[in-house]
């Protein structure tokens, strides 16, 4: 494990970025919650479970953003220091430019820290650990995406157990992925889908396993887990992303001047939800408005509105888009997609074709070699 200067080499260091959502939020004077700033790192002090204070004097030069963890059996120890964003963001504000921030800033400290947590609103959460998986090249060491559905200054709250949790993964285990942790379960951050707006498990990856389950012991699946490049002088992040894409949902009686009226400049890129297996309605008007796009160089990709399984060909109408252009994203979720295409599509120096072949190809575990 690496050191940052001035800090003991027995501990592990994780830095953690603050970046909103319901996990610090505070009520307001009209009952609603909203963010509320410099408030969650003093919150954060009082908590024996997610600081040792005594631990904390022992030590010499941390500063007032540094916590300390020390697990029970006393062999992990983590000085983790956060890091809060201006402003305070619920997760429903965050863009691809809120991405970039987090790329440059997990780049800034790469060679510093040992693993990374980000504490994110939920609502976009699995759409920034996709665009991240596919942001951050090479990477080797732990990022963690973590929040709550309740906030961490409620006396009942999943925040506590979602950040201890989060930090004994990214501190004690070698992961070299963006990850999730919700619900007591770590998942592939680009196979992950928020499932439910109440839940306390408010997160599933339907078509791949946890990479760690934290019940009353931890269990790290790590034939489940991506090999990391076992170089961090090879890491680098891509930040340019292409904001010029859109997700569109088929529905019965979709029509092809709907489709021309969406699907032209400055658009560069879809991710095509379609019904079941990949299909949608295979009327002339829609398919040709769909052929247009393609020739116009709009890369669109399909994906199924369903949680489980992938797009095929298995249909007739399947098959028609492929011969159209539209690439298929088998079992890729939206988000993974949808992050996926801000890439491709933000790097200049592909083609058009190249992009496409790198669309469905699995290039960060986010989708189902076929």
């Amino acid at each position: 494990m690496c050191a940052q200067k001035n800090h003991p080499a027995a501990y592990t260091m994780i830095k953690m970025f603050y970046t909103g959502g319901t996990i610090g939020m505070q009520k307001n004077d009209d009952g609603v919650l909203v963010p509320k700033p410099n408030a969650f790192k003093d919150r954060i002090k009082k908590m024996p479970q997610l600081h040792n204070e005594e631990e904390a004097k022992k030590l010499k030069r941390i500063d007032e953003s540094d916590f300390v963890l020390v697990n029970m059996d006393g062999k992990c120890k983590f000085i983790y220091n956060i890091e809060e964003y201006f402003p305070l963001l619920d997760s429903s504000n965050i863009s691809p430019e809120s991405w970039v921030q987090l790329a440059r800033d997990i780049k800034k400290y790469y060679e510093h820290y040992d693993a990374f947590i980000i504490l994110h609103g939920t609502d976009t959460l699995a759409y920034t650990a996709s665009a991240l998986s596919f942001m951050l090249i090479n990477l080797e060491k732990p990022i963690i995406l973590t929040g709550s559905m309740i906030p961490i200054f409620e006396v009942r709250t999943d925040a506590t157990n979602n950040m201890v949790c989060s930090l004994i993964l990214a501190g004690c285990y070698k992961i070299p992925e963006v990850a999730i942790f919700f619900g007591n379960k770590l998942y592939r951050g680009n196979r992950t889908t928020k499932t439910s707006a109440d839940s306390l498990s408010a997160f599933d990856s339907i078509n791949y396993p946890p990479l760690a389950v934290m019940d009353s012991l931890e269990s790290v699946e790590y034939d489940n887990i991506l090999d990391g490049v076992r170089n961090s002088n090879n890491f680098f992040i891509q930040d340019t992303l292409c904001n010029d894409v859109l997700v569109l949902p088929v529905y019965p009686g979709i029509k092809g001047e709907t489709l021309r009226a969406i699907l032209k400049a400055p658009i560069k890129g879809v991710v095509l939800q379609c019904f079941g297996a990949g299909n949608i309605p295979t009327r002339p008007d829609v398919i040709e408005a769909l052929r247009e796009a393609v020739q116009e160089k709009i890369l669109i990709v399909r994906v199924s509105m369903c949680l489980k399984g992938a797009v095929s060909d298995l249909y007739e109408v399947g098959a028609i888009l492929g011969k159209v252009g539209v690439v298929p994203g088998y079992d890729m979720t939206t988000e993974a997609a949808l992050g996926k295409l801000c890439c491709v599509l933000g790097n200049a120096l592909l083609t058009f074709d190249e992009r496409c072949e790198i669309m469905k190809t699995n290039i960060r575990g986010e989708l189902t070699d076929v």
